[in-house]
């Protein structure tokens, strides 16, 4: 998502595709979904002339969801040093064609986690 834009979440995740974990059962006032983006990079990819054709390689699926896992980490560490708690449900990813359509989100970005 571009700086500046929100989406309200219109889905019942985590909690329903995150396999009903007591912790996605009881979301706290806020939650987060980390997502592997190959849109934005394509994007760039065609306006700068070039075809992003290495986009297509699973290691370029690898590297988004690597940097988003890193992300989360990094949120979880700050969110956590301000005396908050957090909670990763992976399991957002067991139906990650449904996740994606209920967020809205444009193809080539599939959720990572929450």
């Amino acid at each position: 998502m571009e700086p500046g834009h929100s989406r309200r979440c219109r889905t019942q995740e985590p909690a329903e595709r995150g396999g009903r974990q007591p912790a996605a059962d009881r979301p706290g006032p806020a939650s987060a979904r980390l997502l592997a983006d190959l849109a934005r990079p394509r994007r760039i990819a065609k306006e700068g002339g070039a075809t992003g054709e290495g986009l297509d390689y699973i290691e370029s699926f690898l590297l988004a969801v690597i940097d988003a896992a890193l992300a989360a980490q990094n949120a979880v560490v700050a969110l956590e040093s301000l005396g908050l708690g957090t909670c990763y449900i992976g399991a957002i990813r067991n139906d990650p064609d449904t996740v994606a359509r209920e967020l809205a989100l444009p193809e080539g970005v599939s959720p990572s986690s929450a």
